[in-house]
């Protein structure tokens, strides 16, 4: 979980995540863009997304950018992103606690599983 990443760490994760989503959205930003970007994520992340796992934060960052018109990288775009993942993760739990399995995709069923190991 993000909460138990120390900070430098997911700072330097913050990093790779954004080179792959500026790369992603053909954009070019400066070093000084994606650091201190990095910084403002990983802030966020500690902050607001502390029970969200790494993988759940790259799959909201990959769904983010093929799903949505928001491709400026700010922190209100990926605070939408990230958001929408959280909701489709608890949607995919109440969906396991009825049983509705097949409403639950893939990635979000195996976030869900590591999510219920790690606590």
């Amino acid at each position: 979980m993000i909460q138990d990443i120390d900070k430098k760490e997911l700072t330097e994760m913050c990093v790779d995540l954004l080179m792959k989503t500026y790369t992603s959205l053909d954009q070019k930003p400066t070093e000084e863009t994606v650091f201190a970007n990095s910084i403002l994520l990983a802030n966020d992340l500690k902050r607001r997304y502390g029970k969200l796992s790494w993988e759940a934060i790259e799959l909201a960052f990959y769904n983010g950018v093929r799903d949505t018109d928001l491709f400026h990288i700010q922190a209100k775009t990926w605070c939408k992103w990230i958001g929408t993942m959280k909701q489709q993760i608890n949607e995919g739990i109440y969906d396991m606690e009825n049983n509705n399995l097949y409403k639950i995709g893939k990635e979000i069923k195996q976030i869900i599983n590591k999510q219920k190991l790690l606590k």
